[in-house]
């Protein structure tokens, strides 16, 4: 099923009728999320956000721990994420693979982005 014969689907119900959520969800989950768009650049990370249903903070995490393969900081300050890198991803989500395995160091905990922003903080590279 499409999302568009999902949308057909749901349109011809009643406003106030009874679906079972359950059958939604697993028609929504066959379906995945709305394609990108083929001229769009890079994502930002509100745009992943809101794509994903998740904080934009939890976004940046991902970027600086190096979860999101490919992730760069645009002029130095915002986040952009390539759209290949949101394409596998959602891929290896919808079958069952969970994150698609990071390119750099496994920081399971985000700690490296944590003790480097304390280090550029105090204005020293020095090992805690």
């Amino acid at each position: 099923m499409t999302l568009e014969e999902l949308r057909a689907l749901l349109a011809r119900l009643p406003a106030d009728g009874a679906l079972p959520v359950g059958w939604v969800r697993e028609q929504l989950d066959v379906i995945g999320p709305e394609p990108l768009p083929t001229d769009a650049a890079d994502l930002t990370a509100a745009d992943l956000a809101k794509r994903w249903g998740r904080g934009v903070s939890t976004i940046r995490t991902l970027c600086e721990t190096q979860q999101l393969e490919g992730a760069y900081k645009f002029h130095g300050r915002e986040w952009r994420i390539p759209r290949a890198t949101v394409e596998r991803h959602e891929q290896a989500q919808r079958e069952g693979q969970g994150s698609p395995p990071a390119t750099g160091p496994r920081d399971r905990f985000g700690l490296q982005a944590i003790v480097k922003g304390r280090q550029r903080a105090r204005g020293g590279d020095s090992a805690a």
